[in-house]
């Protein structure tokens, strides 16, 4: 596991930066919604409007920047997973190569190949769902 983390921390941690700002963002938008709701109830002049205008376009543009944070993040987080796959997948097959003949013969190389594929989805399951439980 250890080697698995050195390899991939800069994506991990790129990955968690993009997560903080998502959450940062996520509370500007009530905050916009409120200075709405108290420039319509203060009643617009023709000189102000531009307040509410300048609310909306900064609503429309931090829910955007949210809504690609989120996504990069999740992109980056399937981009790990899947090179975390090939990663383990290429070390077991290479293991698996240097096996002994009568390790063979307890399983077929069915077995082995059908064990590696769920080991390894599983390791990379963890690993990326992991990212998410940090900020739960």
């Amino acid at each position: 596991m250890p080697a698995i983390v050195k390899t991939f921390w800069s994506t991990f941690l790129a990955g968690f930066a993009i997560k903080a700002a998502h959450d940062i963002v996520v509370f500007i938008p009530p905050l916009l919604l409120e200075l709405i709701i108290e420039f319509v109830e203060a009643g617009a002049s023709s000189s102000s409007l531009w307040k509410g205008v300048f609310f909306c376009i900064m609503l429309l543009l931090i829910t955007s920047t949210q809504t690609l944070l989120l996504n990069q993040y999740f992109y980056k987080m399937y981009l790990v997973g899947m090179r975390m796959r090939s990663a383990l997948t290429a070390a077991i097959y290479k293991k698996s190569l240097v096996i002994s003949s009568y390790a063979k013969s307890n399983s077929s190389t069915g077995q082995i190949v059908n064990l590696m594929s769920v080991d390894v989805q599983r390791i990379v399951d963890t690993m990326v769902c992991q990212s998410s439980s940090f900020y739960a």
